[in-house]
């Protein structure tokens, strides 16, 4: 069984036991209250998990989102081509879902888990996205998970890598195997979210590559992360893996932004 309050945290591959110590006494500490509310709870993790059950009932669930991109879209807006967001994109993914969109609650949710410590808020989110999105993600029938990288410069500087949390829980849900490396940032870039939609699409460039085109080739690929707002990350990474061999690449992510793009 899972201990999500004694999760290794690591940097650059390496584990410490000081770390999973402080990492265990941590995590207990930031989650006897809810990290949405802030309401204490009964104990470490309720019934609803990690978030008190109130904020758990008002987790907002897209319920007919685009196939394409995952924004909300309704049952007669949008079809395999696309929805009014995504129809002119020459993305190179396949599929998208998501739980909903990145505002309120759950995107409050998610910024509890990108936290120091935050892991167990990930993978409660994502059992959330299984829930919601299981028919979808099994009849895509994947032959392996991956996660969009961070270059090696993020992963010393920040706590977790959400995008592999994520592709983790999803690879054990779906019995499938996880290849956390089989993408990788070549060079340093701008974080996406600090930049603006026209900006996030010259942003990336050919910053991905593969690392092992054996893993990949002839396979369909699960690409994981936790926001996708313009789809330039999970495009460049679902290119990348098709130039190395991959027969297609779906996308699984928490959360899909969509506020900006509407307003340009």
């Amino acid at each position: 069984m899972d201990d999500p309050f004694g999760r290794q945290m690591r940097i650059n591959g390496f584990t410490t036991p000081f770390r999973k110590a402080a990492g265990a006494v941590l995590g207990v500490l930031a989650y006897n209250r809810c990290p949405i509310c802030r309401r204490e709870l009964s104990r470490p993790k309720d019934a609803s998990g990690p978030v008190c059950g109130d904020c758990a009932s008002k987790l907002d669930i897209t319920p007919s989102p685009c196939p394409r991109c995952a924004a909300p879209a309704g049952p007669y807006s949008a079809d395999e081509q696309g929805c009014r967001l995504c129809a002119r994109e020459n993305y190179a993914f396949s599929r998208t879902v998501a739980i909903g969109v990145h505002e309120g609650l759950q995107r409050t949710a998610l910024l509890a888990g990108q936290a120091s410590h935050g892991e167990v808020i990930l993978e409660w989110l994502t059992d959330r996205l299984w829930e919601r999105r299981c028919e979808q993600l099994s009849a895509w029938n994947c032959d392996i998970v991956t996660a969009v990288p961070r270059h090696w410069t993020r992963r010393i500087t920040t706590a977790n890598n959400a995008a592999e949390v994520i592709g983790r829980r999803l690879a054990r849900r779906l019995d499938r195997p996880f290849r956390p490396n089989l993408l990788s940032q070549t060079r340093w870039s701008k974080p996406q979210a600090s930049l603006r939609p026209t900006a996030r699409r010259k942003n990336l460039g050919d910053t991905f590559s593969i690392t092992d085109h054996r893993v990949a080739r002839d396979r369909t690929v699960l690409l994981c992360d936790d926001v996708m707002t313009t789809g330039t990350t999970a495009h460049r990474c679902s290119r990348a893996l098709l130039d190395g061999g991959a027969k297609s690449v779906d996308v699984a992510v928490l959360l899909r932004g969509v506020g900006r793009l509407e307003a340009t």
